[in-house]
């Protein structure tokens, strides 16, 4: 299991990429991922909503939203999260954002 070291670097990462990004797409490709709602509806919460806050809390990152709501990730055994355009054969789902006016 990552340690807390670990999941707060990870955090520490993601945080300069992804706050103020507004979510346009998700692309879940292991559905017994999500464990609660439906993949479809964790979907639909999910899009439009924009990421304000990266949180640890434990060994979970916690996703704050606006204008509401979160969602959180757990990364398991040997987990992690990445931002980029690749995507590793173990990836298990993808956030799409959208393009930002300069």
């Amino acid at each position: 299991m990552p340690e807390l070291p670990e999941v707060e670097s990870i955090r520490r990462k993601l945080e300069p990429h992804l706050l103020g990004k507004r979510i346009s797409a998700v692309e879940i490709l292991l559905p017994r991922q999500i464990a609660t709602p439906s993949p479809r509806i964790f979907t639909k919460k999910l899009l439009d909503k924009r990421i304000v806050a990266l949180l640890r809390i434990g060994k979970y990152l916690f996703f704050q939203l606006e204008p509401s709501g979160f969602f959180h990730v757990h990364l398991r055994m040997t987990g992690h999260l990445e931002y980029g355009l690749q995507q590793p054969d173990y990836t298990r789902f993808v956030l799409q954002f959208a393009k930002t006016r300069n």
